[in-house]
């Protein structure tokens, strides 16, 4: 699943999924450029690809705002003149509080973050992707798209946002070799779990659920990993509208089936009666 000379964008790429990811990309061959709010975390990430003879760039990046993020697009339009791949890793779990009780600020915030940075980047790369007639696009999302998590109203709210987002959008660039799909990671040991353990009561059964990945280490990365590759690359042509579980979804599965899943609902939020 070569990425060779493929430009690709990687947001929240300074620490966990994000990181792994744009490590495994670079591996591949892909030119990445490492998009965080921590300069020295992803300075960090890039270190260890240069190590590896990876190729990459950083540039500092909020998502939450839509002036840093068109700067993202333009810089790296400016060295590289084209993206091929953009993945949509950043992201936050807080604020965990009851919707009556929890602060109106953080909760915007916590939106932003998570829906409109997503938007934000999509929207602002998306031009130049139709304009090549090529792109893959990666969302992530998870659990709190299709599960009721009591005290996790924004992050629910947000993570269904991406998942319609995703099949809008690729209802939208059909036609234009460009694909859209989302990853449900699972339970993998991140911040984002020490955040859920470190919100104590407030957390319910999500903190025992964090202790337990805390302290067994959680679902595998490398699933996670194996499944942004295959969305990045050649092989996934023609999915595109899909949610996939990188833990529990059959990617053999998908894989040799691609025009039969294309034609059903399938990896999509439907409601089911």
């Amino acid at each position: 699943m070569s990425l060779n000379g493929r430009v690709s964008i990687i947001t929240g790429a300074g620490r966990g999924i994000g990181k792994a990811i744009a490590k495994r990309f670079a591996e591949e061959g892909s030119i990445v450029v490492l998009a965080a709010r921590s300069v020295d975390e992803v300075n960090n990430t890039l270190k260890e690809i240069e190590e590896e003879d990876g190729k990459g760039t950083v540039i500092r990046t909020d998502i939450s705002k839509i002036n840093d993020v068109n700067n993202l697009v333009k810089q790296v339009i400016e060295r590289f003149s084209k993206i091929d791949i953009l993945v949509n890793n950043a992201g936050v779990i807080k604020p965990i509080a009851p919707i009556h009780m929890v602060k109106t600020d953080e909760w915007e915030d916590h939106i932003k973050i998570n829906m409109f940075g997503t938007f934000y980047c999509i929207k602002t790369v998306l031009p130049y992707m139709i304009l090549a007639n090529y792109g893959k696009i990666i969302n992530m999302s998870g659990g709190g798209a299709f599960n009721a998590m009591a005290n996790f109203s924004a992050y629910g709210a947000s993570k269904a946002a991406i998942v319609r987002i995703t099949e809008i959008v690729a209802a939208e660039v059909k036609g234009h070799n460009i694909s859209v799909n989302t990853i449900a990671p699972g339970a993998i040991k991140t911040r984002i779990t020490y955040d859920i353990f470190e919100s104590a009561e407030m957390a319910g059964i999500e903190r025992d659920r964090a202790k337990d990945v805390i302290e067994k280490g959680g679902a595998t990365l490398d699933k996670v990993i194996t499944l942004a590759l295959f969305l990045a690359s050649e092989e996934s042509n023609g999915l595109s509208g899909k949610t996939i579980s990188a833990q529990w979804d059959d990617l053999d599965y998908i894989t040799k089936n691609i025009s039969e899943i294309q034609q059903s609902d399938k990896y999509t939020m439907k409601r089911m009666v």
